[in-house]
């Protein structure tokens, strides 16, 4: 891949074997195996791209190897819920599903809204309060 220098907004699609990659506005899209040597080598590639922000769904616990790989080389992150995402497809006019289209339309999201454009943390996250019941009264 040829260094970008125009400011990019990076969509990811997790599945459980890979990590598809859309770009916009370069419009380029590839993919990588979503393992170590995989993340290694997104992180090759997005080194050499002026990232404005990296958007990934939330899938389940999928995203959970790679977002803090990401978070580690100082990439802005944001995680976001995967029906917003699709309703956002589906208003567009892209009905078909597949992980390459997906990390498009995550990639048009993310560049389109100012809202996810702030990037995600953990230590953000809503904390749970934990309830325990010894001692509880019956």
């Amino acid at each position: 891949m040829n260094t970008i220098s125009e400011p990019q907004w990076i969509g990811i699609d997790v599945s459980q074997a890979n990590l598809d990659i859309a770009l916009r506005p370069a419009g380029s899209t590839w993919q990588v195996n979503n393992t170590d040597s995989g993340w290694q080598k997104l992180l090759t590639q997005l080194s050499e791209i002026a990232v404005v922000l990296v958007v990934v769904e939330s899938t389940g616990g999928l995203e959970r190897g790679v977002v803090p790989v990401l978070q580690r080389q100082a990439m802005p992150v944001a995680v976001i819920n995967p029906k917003r995402a699709r309703d956002f497809s589906k208003a567009s006019g892209h009905f078909a599903k597949t992980d390459r289209i997906d990390a498009e339309m995550l990639a048009i999201l993310v560049k389109r809204c100012k809202r996810y454009r702030s990037p995600w943390r953990p230590k953000h996250r809503r904390r749970y309060r934990i309830w325990s019941t010894a001692g509880s009264r019956s």
